[in-house]
């Protein structure tokens, strides 16, 4: 079977229009796939502390906390390019997670802090915002609007 010139130079133009597509999703999913790692990397070092500190029941090391302890000092280790720049970035990226966990952490200290020195009474659980008559109201008002659905 024999094609003619026209129809081979179609062919090939649309072989390199399907080589060039498939070259950009080839670099996109690189970029995914590098973000993914990185952000894994990040949450599993937090969580690697944070069972860390669960089993050993320890907050500290050499009187500094935990997650500050390790998440600084990977970060510190990526910042100075231990490992190469292949593997630095992971140390970076291992380096947030036990930093992030810290982070928050204090930031619940502190909001506690606040909250104890402001004088206000604690937070009430979610079950005791409303008094009891208005819970029975809310309850009645549902089983209601479950009976009119039921009705349909």
């Amino acid at each position: 079977m024999l094609i003619s010139q026209a129809a081979y130079d179609r062919i090939n133009a649309e072989a390199d229009r399907a080589k060039a597509a498939l070259a950009r999703v080839k670099e996109a999913s690189t970029e995914v796939v590098a973000e993914a790692v990185s952000t894994s990397e990040t949450l599993g070092a937090a969580a690697l502390v944070g069972a860390l500190k669960g089993y050993t029941g320890k907050n500290e090391v050499f009187g500094v906390p935990i997650e500050l302890a390790s998440g600084g000092a990977l970060l510190l280790l990526g910042a100075l390019g231990v490992g190469g720049s292949s593997y630095a970035p992971h140390l970076v990226a291992a380096g947030k997670g036990p930093l992030a966990s810290w982070a928050a952490t204090f930031g619940e200290s502190f909001g506690r802090n606040m909250k104890a020195k402001s004088g206000s009474p604690a937070p009430k659980a979610a079950g005791e915002l409303i008094g009891a008559d208005e819970y029975a109201r809310a309850q009645a008002w549902r089983q209601n609007i479950e009976n009119a659905a039921a009705s349909l």
